[in-house]
């Protein structure tokens, strides 16, 4: 091992210009690199130590051979933090359509697939995958909704995240927007298949639940499901 070239090359991984100056960036003391050149030799640990803290290519400094850096392994350093940058600004926008005219609980407006949304609304897919706990935003869609029926879940003005109903898709005790003879309605839904029933229940304790069945059935259409609110309130 050619200590005093090795030693040379530190010095130029670190910059410095004296062995003293060296000895401090190393951690030792001036003496201690005398007792290397005095015996021929530098503990693997300051060989490593230098690599890692200063990217140096550990064959350049032990040999004097190739490139000083690491350059293979810094560049792709370096593309990898600015693939984080990247990924860390970029946002996934989802445009939700907005139906102004289209209001649950009180039967007013059509709701019909080929109704024009007022507009869209973007929001970060990571938002609407996290906070509607959804991974699939096929027809999702926002209505208003009207009334206090629903009180303390659903308040009047608030709007309602709606994703289409889907095959079995119904679950017992979900809320959900429904068009019936009654007009559209947002309703929390239990189903009772033995008894080919379902109820529609208002979370409001002053308002009965209503009974669909028989032929009535027939004339109901579950929209979607109510996957979450946006409520305008202090």
């Amino acid at each position: 091992m050619q200590v005093k070239e090795i030693l040379k090359r530190m010095k130029q991984a670190y910059k410095v210009k004296s062995f003293k100056e060296l000895a401090q960036k190393l951690g030792v003391s001036e003496s201690t690199i005398d007792s290397w050149k005095a015996r021929g030799s530098i503990p693997d640990k300051y060989i490593l130590q230098t690599v890692h803290l200063q990217g140096i290519d550990k064959t350049w400094l032990e040999t004097g051979e190739g490139e000083m850096y690491k350059t293979n392994e810094r560049l792709q350093k370096a593309k990898e933090l600015l693939n984080n940058i990247e990924n860390n600004h970029k946002t996934d926008v989802v445009n939700v359509p907005f139906y102004e005219d289209i209001y649950a609980s009180a039967g007013a407006g059509a709701y019909n697939e080929e109704l024009t949304p007022t507009q869209k609304l973007a929001f970060s897919e990571n938002f609407l995958r996290n906070m509607l706990n959804i991974i699939d935003f096929t027809g999702l869609h926002i209505i208003t909704a009207v009334g206090d029926s629903m009180q303390p879940t659903v308040f009047d003005g608030d709007r309602l995240f709606v994703l289409p109903i889907r095959d079995h898709d119904l679950k017992d005790g979900g809320v959900y927007v429904i068009s019936t003879p009654f007009g559209v309605l947002v309703k929390r839904v239990y189903i009772y298949p033995v008894e080919e029933k379902i109820i529609l229940h208002s979370d409001n304790p002053d308002i009965k639940d209503e009974v669909l069945e028989g032929e009535i059935m027939e004339k109901v259409k579950f929209i979607g499901r109510v996957v979450g609110i946006l409520r305008n309130r202090i």
